[in-house]
């Protein structure tokens, strides 16, 4: 796949984020999963196909330890939920990370080169967590949701 394809594909993922109609109650427990019928179990269906997709792509970083270090700090962030989350270290110069409902989790190497030490990592990975056990990304789609129905 070509860079500026998976750029684009994880922009519109962002996006589809905003498919749920079900507002999720709560924060994520450990070892959460949606109940299938729920419009959430959807949107993770749809997030774990992209995962699956971007797994595969050229621009995930393949260091293993690059990737032990990332999610070492992780999990020390957050140990109760370090095993639902899955850490991808995408090969893009700037400074973002981001969080999928389904606990897919992607760092852009420009983050790590810009951070200045651990616990400046482990600020932005813990925002992110955040945004995750918050269900952050699903809530946001229902509520644009809500308003572009007629």
């Amino acid at each position: 796949m070509k860079k500026n394809a998976l750029i684009s594909l994880l922009l519109l993922a962002g996006i589809s984020m905003g498919c749920a109609t079900d507002s999720p109650e709560g924060p994520v427990e450990p070892g959460y999963r949606p109940a299938l019928q729920s419009t959430e179990a959807g949107l993770w269906m749809t997030m774990d196909k992209f995962e699956r997709r971007l797994a595969n792509s050229e621009l995930v970083e393949r260091d293993p330890e690059l990737n032990r270090y990332v999610r070492g700090v992780l999990c020390r962030v957050s140990p109760s939920h370090c095993e639902d989350v899955r850490v991808f270290i995408i090969k893009n110069p700037y400074f973002n990370a981001t969080m999928a409902p389904n606990g897919s989790m992607h760092v852009w190497s420009g983050l790590l080169l810009r951070v200045q030490n651990e616990d400046q990592l482990a600020a932005v990975l813990a925002h992110e967590m955040a945004h995750y056990l918050h269900r952050h990304s699903s809530n946001s789609g229902i509520q644009q949701k809500q308003r572009w129905s007629f």
